[in-house]
């Protein structure tokens, strides 16, 4: 018995809220983007991540793994700010 399967499209592959939440938050912070902006304490942890060191960016994400590995698309994946918008719409990409 054979299974036809087709291959998964962006509407069957849906993104945690989190994983949402966290693209908007670093796209918001970032700027020039039209998502619900970060509050004040997110904005300082954005703000404190953008600017570590791969060692203490180790040290954030064991607290707040969504929102890390949003700001590790952003600074080290050529293709972070597409997989982030693609997020964002809660698609992965």
């Amino acid at each position: 018995m054979t299974t036809n399967t087709a291959p998964m499209t962006k509407d069957e592959a849906p993104v945690s809220v989190e994983t949402k939440e966290a693209a908007w938050h670093v796209l918001s912070e970032l700027g020039g983007h039209k998502f619900p902006p970060p509050g004040s304490f997110t904005t300082h942890l954005l703000t404190a991540a953008l600017r570590a060191d791969m060692a203490n960016l180790a040290r954030l994400e064991l607290g707040f793994p969504e929102l890390i590995r949003a700001v590790r698309l952003w600074k080290f994946d050529v293709r972070g700010e597409d997989i982030l918008h693609a997020e964002a719409a809660g698609f992965e990409l």
